[in-house]
Protein backbone atom coordinates (compact mmCIF):
# COMPACT_ATOMS: atom_id res chain seq x y z
CA UNK A 1 0.00 0.00 0.00
CA UNK A 2 2.97 2.20 0.84
CA UNK A 3 4.19 2.12 -3.19
CA UNK A 4 0.60 3.62 -4.08
CA UNK A 5 1.20 7.21 -5.17
CA UNK A 6 -3.08 8.26 -5.38
CA UNK A 7 -4.33 9.14 -1.70
CA UNK A 8 -7.16 7.92 -1.78
CA UNK A 9 -6.10 4.37 -3.81
CA UNK A 10 -3.84 3.97 -0.90
CA UNK A 11 -6.32 4.48 2.02
CA UNK A 12 -8.09 2.62 0.30
CA UNK A 13 -5.75 -0.48 -0.27
CA UNK A 14 -4.69 -0.15 3.93
CA UNK A 15 -8.55 -0.29 4.66
CA UNK A 16 -9.16 -3.39 2.86
CA UNK A 17 -6.02 -5.18 4.74
CA UNK A 18 -7.37 -3.53 8.04
CA UNK A 19 -11.23 -5.05 7.36
CA UNK A 20 -9.62 -8.75 5.87
CA UNK A 21 -7.26 -9.45 7.94
CA UNK A 22 -6.53 -6.68 11.23
CA UNK A 23 -3.66 -7.60 13.49
CA UNK A 24 -2.61 -5.07 16.24
CA UNK A 25 0.82 -5.00 14.47
CA UNK A 26 -0.93 -4.35 10.74
CA UNK A 27 -2.79 -1.72 12.82
CA UNK A 28 0.09 0.34 14.84
CA UNK A 29 2.24 0.07 11.87
CA UNK A 30 -0.71 2.62 10.26
CA UNK A 31 -0.98 6.56 11.79
CA UNK A 32 -3.81 8.63 11.98
CA UNK A 33 -6.89 7.68 10.74
CA UNK A 34 -6.40 4.49 9.38
CA UNK A 35 -5.14 3.49 12.64
CA UNK A 36 -8.08 4.46 14.18
CA UNK A 37 -10.05 2.52 11.87
CA UNK A 38 -7.81 -0.76 11.26
CA UNK A 39 -8.45 -0.87 15.68
CA UNK A 40 -12.15 -0.23 14.97
CA UNK A 41 -12.02 -3.63 12.75
CA UNK A 42 -10.18 -5.42 15.02
CA UNK A 43 -11.78 -4.66 18.07
CA UNK A 44 -15.52 -5.52 16.94
CA UNK A 45 -13.98 -8.48 15.26
CA UNK A 46 -12.38 -9.61 18.47
CA UNK A 47 -15.10 -7.78 21.05
CA UNK A 48 -12.06 -6.19 22.43
CA UNK A 49 -13.25 -2.50 24.04
CA UNK A 50 -9.76 -1.83 25.62
CA UNK A 51 -8.91 -1.45 21.77
CA UNK A 52 -11.33 1.29 21.18
CA UNK A 53 -8.98 3.60 24.11
CA UNK A 54 -6.66 3.30 21.56
CA UNK A 55 -8.71 4.66 18.72
CA UNK A 56 -9.00 8.15 20.81
CA UNK A 57 -5.33 8.43 20.94
CA UNK A 58 -4.98 7.58 17.11
CA UNK A 59 -7.72 10.12 15.74
CA UNK A 60 -5.37 12.93 17.35
CA UNK A 61 -2.10 11.57 15.64
CA UNK A 62 -0.83 13.91 12.88
CA UNK A 63 0.63 11.86 9.93
CA UNK A 64 3.27 14.09 7.87
CA UNK A 65 3.01 17.81 8.65
CA UNK A 66 -1.19 17.24 8.68
CA UNK A 67 -2.80 17.04 11.98
CA UNK A 68 -6.25 16.13 12.05
CA UNK A 69 -8.94 18.38 12.15
CA UNK A 70 -10.62 16.43 14.63
CA UNK A 71 -8.46 17.16 17.43
CA UNK A 72 -10.02 18.20 20.74
CA UNK A 73 -9.99 21.97 21.19
CA UNK A 74 -7.27 23.13 23.79
CA UNK A 75 -6.83 26.42 25.64
CA UNK A 76 -4.05 28.90 25.65
CA UNK A 77 -2.52 26.49 27.87
CA UNK A 78 -3.26 23.34 26.37
CA UNK A 79 -5.69 21.84 28.60
CA UNK A 80 -8.72 20.42 26.89
CA UNK A 81 -12.09 22.75 26.83
CA UNK A 82 -14.03 19.66 27.18
CA UNK A 83 -13.66 16.31 28.97
CA UNK A 84 -11.78 13.85 25.99
CA UNK A 85 -13.97 10.65 25.29
CA UNK A 86 -11.99 7.23 27.71
CA UNK A 87 -13.30 5.55 24.56
CA UNK A 88 -13.86 5.77 21.22
CA UNK A 89 -17.77 5.67 20.35
CA UNK A 90 -17.51 4.54 16.66
CA UNK A 91 -15.56 1.74 18.25
CA UNK A 92 -17.68 0.64 20.74
CA UNK A 93 -21.19 1.40 18.78
CA UNK A 94 -19.12 -1.25 15.79
CA UNK A 95 -18.46 -3.40 19.04
CA UNK A 96 -22.09 -3.14 19.89
CA UNK A 97 -23.39 -4.18 16.50
CA UNK A 98 -21.02 -7.14 15.73
CA UNK A 99 -22.04 -8.55 19.28
CA UNK A 100 -25.68 -7.12 18.97
CA UNK A 101 -25.07 -6.19 22.62
CA UNK A 102 -27.66 -3.24 23.36
CA UNK A 103 -26.17 -2.53 27.05
CA UNK A 104 -22.87 -0.55 25.39
CA UNK A 105 -25.45 1.01 23.69
CA UNK A 106 -27.37 2.32 26.84
CA UNK A 107 -24.01 3.88 27.76
CA UNK A 108 -23.58 6.51 25.54
CA UNK A 109 -24.53 9.98 27.17
CA UNK A 110 -26.05 11.94 23.97
CA UNK A 111 -29.32 10.29 23.45
CA UNK A 112 -29.05 10.21 19.31
CA UNK A 113 -25.84 8.62 19.82
CA UNK A 114 -27.65 6.06 22.00
CA UNK A 115 -30.79 5.59 19.75
CA UNK A 116 -28.71 5.33 16.81
CA UNK A 117 -26.48 2.42 17.66
CA UNK A 118 -29.69 0.68 19.31
CA UNK A 119 -32.04 1.20 16.42
CA UNK A 120 -28.89 -0.62 14.33
CA UNK A 121 -29.32 -3.41 16.94
CA UNK A 122 -32.89 -3.22 17.35
CA UNK A 123 -32.58 -3.54 13.12
CA UNK A 124 -30.64 -6.85 12.98
CA UNK A 125 -32.21 -8.77 15.51
CA UNK A 126 -35.65 -7.70 14.16
CA UNK A 127 -36.99 -7.66 17.65
CA UNK A 128 -38.88 -4.57 16.77
CA UNK A 129 -40.82 -4.69 20.77
CA UNK A 130 -38.12 -1.71 21.37
CA UNK A 131 -38.93 0.43 19.08
CA UNK A 132 -41.03 3.03 21.70
CA UNK A 133 -38.14 3.16 23.56
CA UNK A 134 -35.86 5.35 21.07
CA UNK A 135 -36.94 8.87 19.82
CA UNK A 136 -39.37 9.78 17.20
CA UNK A 137 -36.83 10.03 14.90
CA UNK A 138 -35.44 6.24 14.69
CA UNK A 139 -39.22 5.32 16.36
CA UNK A 140 -40.71 5.88 13.30
CA UNK A 141 -37.80 4.05 11.48
CA UNK A 142 -37.93 1.09 13.54
CA UNK A 143 -41.56 0.64 12.41
CA UNK A 144 -41.24 1.52 8.94
CA UNK A 145 -38.54 -1.47 9.01
CA UNK A 146 -40.44 -3.54 10.74
CA UNK A 147 -43.54 -2.88 8.61
CA UNK A 148 -41.38 -3.78 5.44
CA UNK A 149 -39.59 -6.58 6.49
CA UNK A 150 -43.37 -7.81 7.61
CA UNK A 151 -44.63 -6.68 4.27
CA UNK A 152 -47.53 -5.54 6.25
CA UNK A 153 -48.56 -1.84 5.36
CA UNK A 154 -51.54 -1.91 8.25
CA UNK A 155 -48.37 -1.98 10.73
CA UNK A 156 -47.71 1.84 9.14
CA UNK A 157 -51.02 2.68 10.11
CA UNK A 158 -51.70 0.85 13.42
CA UNK A 159 -48.16 2.00 14.82
CA UNK A 160 -47.14 5.47 13.15
CA UNK A 161 -51.12 7.25 12.70
CA UNK A 162 -51.13 10.42 14.84
CA UNK A 163 -47.32 10.82 15.13
CA UNK A 164 -46.57 14.65 14.26
CA UNK A 165 -43.74 13.53 11.62
CA UNK A 166 -45.94 14.99 8.25
CA UNK A 167 -46.09 12.17 6.01
CA UNK A 168 -44.81 9.69 8.08
CA UNK A 169 -47.27 6.69 7.45
CA UNK A 170 -46.79 7.44 3.79
CA UNK A 171 -43.47 7.27 3.66
CA UNK A 172 -43.62 3.56 5.52
CA UNK A 173 -46.39 2.58 3.10
CA UNK A 174 -43.89 3.37 0.28
CA UNK A 175 -40.86 1.84 2.02
CA UNK A 176 -43.06 -1.59 2.48
CA UNK A 177 -43.74 -1.23 -1.40
CA UNK A 178 -40.20 -0.39 -2.21
CA UNK A 179 -39.32 -3.61 0.19
CA UNK A 180 -41.54 -5.84 -1.91
CA UNK A 181 -41.22 -4.52 -5.29
CA UNK A 182 -45.35 -3.43 -5.37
Amino acid sequence: CAKITTSYMQSECYDRIAKEAPSIDFCNSLQGNWKANCLIYLASKNNDRSLCKLVVAARQECVGNACPSNTFPVDPSGTPLFQVPEEDLQCLREIAKATQNLSICYEFNNNRDRDSCSFDIISAREDYSLCDQLNEYFTNSCYSNYAAQKADVGMCKEHLAGKFTLGIVEECIKDVAVSNSD
